[in-house]
């Protein structure tokens, strides 16, 4: 039977985010007439290893905040709420850092009550604008290969390839790889000419180039 102080947040305990972003972890709480202790609230980074101790990077107790307790966190992490009395200890992160990945736990005391949550936030790069190019000689009949490449992003990229103009048909021979980002054409025709775009994606972000090919008879 659940009683006294009891963290109330139900959002999600895994959270993807780009570099850069700002991210809010949820930590909201409700107390009971027996909660009659100073209210403490710890923010920490649990260790990926149990060698090393896990790391505070805010708290707040005695009805103050220290959010300089983590240098690489300073002036990027604070509460949300102005007033943690009233039941919210949850925090923002700003301008995120690849870093910054790790399982963070909110820890909230108000003897004899005690509560935690725990929420793995993991981040990214999202992909960097792709490089295309083509290689081959653009005549008929010739091989032709687009190439697409972004020299930035988390792994997994995907790369996909469309044809913009002229029936947006892919050529029916046209191969493609997904992971090396590459359109190859056999035996290429006339009927392969115009503009083609190429996307990549991660779980993070997307973003686009775009090449002209015009092959000759």
């Amino acid at each position: 039977v659940a009683y006294g102080l009891e963290i109330t947040s139900s959002g999600a305990k895994s959270i993807e985010k780009a570099s850069g972003d700002s991210v809010k972890l949820d930590c909201e709480f409700t107390l009971a007439p027996e909660d009659s202790g100073h209210l403490d609230i710890d923010w920490t980074i649990k260790a990926a290893d149990n060698q090393n101790p896990d790391k505070v990077i805010i708290l707040y107790s005695g009805g103050r905040v220290y959010d300089d307790y983590y240098p690489a966190m300073k002036g990027r992490i604070h509460f949300s709420s102005a007033d943690q009395v009233d039941g919210d200890a949850s925090v923002n992160v700003t301008q995120l850092e690849t870093t910054d990945t790790g399982l963070y736990q909110c820890m909230v005391k108000k003897a004899p009550g005690i509560g935690s949550r725990k929420i793995f936030l993991s981040v990214m790069v999202r992909p960097s604008k792709p490089q295309c190019s083509k290689e081959g000689l653009a005549q008929e009949g010739k091989d032709m290969v687009l190439r697409c490449l972004s020299s930035e992003g988390t792994l997994p990229l995907t790369y996909t390839w469309e044809k913009i103009s002229h029936g947006k048909l892919l050529p029916a021979n046209a191969m493609l790889d997904s992971i090396g980002g590459t359109m190859t054409i056999k035996n290429v025709s006339v009927f392969a000419s115009g503009s083609y775009r190429c996307t990549v994606k991660n779980r993070v972000g997307t973003d686009e180039c775009v090449l002209q090919m015009h092959i000759s008879p």
